[in-house]
């Protein structure tokens, strides 16, 4: 076996802490790099029923169209392509529009920001990439459709009983395991009292033609059917307060 370079000029003991501490460096590294890993698959596994890693996950993609493939579970930090790919990035026709109307639905930046944060394994800023993307007055647009108040005030003042009420063409009014919609459980006809509403929630919705609305949510305790006693959400507008008569 070939001697290590300069070793000669070495003691053992300063060798062997040379190598101890090498060995330390290397594991903190792979540890820290776990650790990131293991922040992002856990934020990739609640995107369904999380709104603010959602959210993330969708200003990720916008912000960063090309690199974006790179944050998977897939360990890619010694990608041969990723410096290439970043420039790629830089070069890449952004969608503002879309950047700024992801803030309609918004209501708790901070969140969203951690869960940007855990989906680029710690290597991305939101602020800083949108302050990179967006102009002045870009910014101010997408800033000013966020109240982070909101988030606060959704919570009712004191819980209430809402009643199916489908409208247009829906026949029964459905309930969802999750915010965004993607799973739906089971409908009820027109009266039929669901249950208590614990707080409002607004999400933001893409249509079959692109644009983002808001849609606005009731996140409630059920009080019938094989679903009582469990939480879900309801469109608000597919419900009524009010007993039928």
């Amino acid at each position: 076996m070939s001697a290590i370079p300069g070793a000669g000029l070495l003691s053992a003991d300063t060798i062997k802490y040379v190598l101890i501490a090498a060995a330390v460096v290397g594991g903190g590294i792979i540890l820290t790099k776990a650790m990131h890993n293991s922040d992002q698959s856990q934020t990739q596994n609640v995107l369904d029923s999380s709104p603010e890693a959602q959210q993330a996950n969708d200003l990720l993609k916008l912000l960063h169209p090309v690199t974006y493939k790179q944050f998977s579970l897939v360990d890619t930090l010694f990608h041969p392509l990723t410096a290439f790919d970043a420039l790629h990035d830089k070069l890449a026709i952004v969608d503002k529009t879309a950047i700024i109307a992801m803030g309609q639905g918004i209501t708790n930046l901070d969140l969203v920001s951690s869960n940007y944060k855990k989906l680029s394994k710690d290597t991305l800023n939101l602020t800083d990439d949108l302050r990179s993307t967006l102009s002045a007055d870009q910014l101010k647009q997408f800033y000013q459709w966020i109240n982070i108040k909101n988030a606060n005030s959704s919570k009712t003042k004191a819980a209430f009983t809402v009643y199916a009420n489908p409208t247009g063409a829906q026949k029964t009014t459905v309930i969802f395991s999750d915010s965004l919609l993607k799973k739906p459980l089971v409908g009820y006809q027109p009266g039929v009292a669901l249950g208590k509403v614990s707080k409002a929630v607004t999400v933001p919705y893409k249509g079959s033609t692109g644009v983002i609305t808001q849609l606005k949510l009731y996140y409630i305790t059920m009080s019938t059917g094989q679903y009582k006693g469990q939480n879900v959400y309801v469109l608000v507008s597919q419900t009524t307060n009010k007993k039928p008569q």
